[in-house]
């Protein structure tokens, strides 16, 4: 299991602790410090239930001056990802199998029936 996370934001935070306290083993990869590649972010886009376009902060992508919006295809998104890891949605879980963005109880919940 991979816990891709900014140590800076709570919701990765809480991710983390929730791993912690299930005893879940799982590798921490800070994207800020090592970005993920176009082929690896198609790869997680591909095994999540969500569509590309919601593994992008927006608001942050916008702030930052992009020329981006929802409509661009999951290519495109992983280009910009890749380009501007900061704009990347955070936290997201990858079991090997499954890849959820973890933003909420709930995404946590999930994750634990999954185990």
């Amino acid at each position: 299991m991979k816990l891709y996370h900014n140590p800076r934001c709570s919701k990765s935070r809480a991710a983390l602790a929730h791993l912690e306290a299930v005893q879940q083993e799982f590798q921490q990869i800070a994207y800020l410090e090592s970005p993920l590649g176009v082929e690896e972010l198609l790869d997680l886009f591909d095994r999540s239930a969500s569509p590309a376009a919601d593994f992008v902060r927006w608001a942050d992508a916008s702030a930052a001056g992009l020329a981006v919006d929802d409509k661009q295809d999951a290519q495109q998104i992983a280009a910009l990802i890749a380009a501007h890891p900061a704009v990347m949605q955070r936290p997201v879980v990858d079991t090997g199998t499954r890849v959820i963005i973890c933003r909420s109880e709930a995404a946590l919940a999930a994750l634990q029936a999954q185990q």
